[in-house]
């Protein structure tokens, strides 16, 4: 899930450097957000259950 959640981010990233439409971009950030969070916390279940 982390790789989905971080291809994710790169698509958001990318609509924030190329659109224009403010909504898009206010969409872009709330992806950004969401899913950084959504990453740090399966890392850390991953560390916590795996110890990896």
């Amino acid at each position: 899930m982390i790789p989905h959640h971080e291809g994710a981010l790169v698509m958001a990233q990318d609509v924030l450097s190329k659109s224009k439409r403010p909504e898009m971009k206010k969409l872009a950030q709330e992806i950004l957000t969401s899913q950084e969070k959504e990453i740090d916390q399966m890392k850390q279940w991953r560390k916590a259950w795996y110890k990896q």
